[in-house]
């Protein structure tokens, strides 16, 4: 099974046919943190870890990611949401490694995972954030 990718993010401004397509909708913004994007589900009843353009992450984001604790976390609320609300949700979060991040907008003092959104492959939609915000902080999970 392939994992959805994290949709490519446009401007506003570069909407089509214009940005008043977004009148009248609900915005939810969230802080963007410079890091890898690394997406995570239950596949064959193992967690599968992958990137934005690889879907098996190397071996040093895998065991980064399992450095910082947050794994089990990930793994415990992706099978619990299976389980129990028939989701099988798509996670997607940043690695945030120690030192100068990517663009270099940041600078880490260790290994983080922050989760920024989570898609349900069964629904074939983002969950909204409040209820990504209670399963993150029911599992002790960063979130943006």
């Amino acid at each position: 099974m392939k994992l959805p990718s994290y949709p490519e993010l446009t401007t506003i401004a570069r909407l089509l046919p214009s940005p008043s397509i977004l009148l009248g909708e609900e915005l939810v913004w969230t802080e963007k943190r410079d890091g890898s994007n690394l997406r995570l589900a239950i596949v064959d009843d193992e967690l599968a870890i992958a990137t934005r353009h690889q879907d098996v992450a190397s071996k040093e984001f895998r065991d980064r990611l399992r450095a910082t604790g947050e794994t089990s976390k990930v793994e415990e609320l992706i099978k619990d949401s299976l389980r129990d609300w028939n989701s099988m949700l798509v996670v997607f979060g940043e690695i945030l490694l120690k030192g100068k991040s990517p663009a270099r907008f940041e600078t880490h003092d260790k290994d983080e995972f922050v989760v920024f959104d989570a898609y349900d492959m069964r629904e074939g939609k983002f969950i909204p954030y409040t209820l990504l915000y209670q399963h993150c902080y029911h599992y002790g999970l960063q979130v943006v």
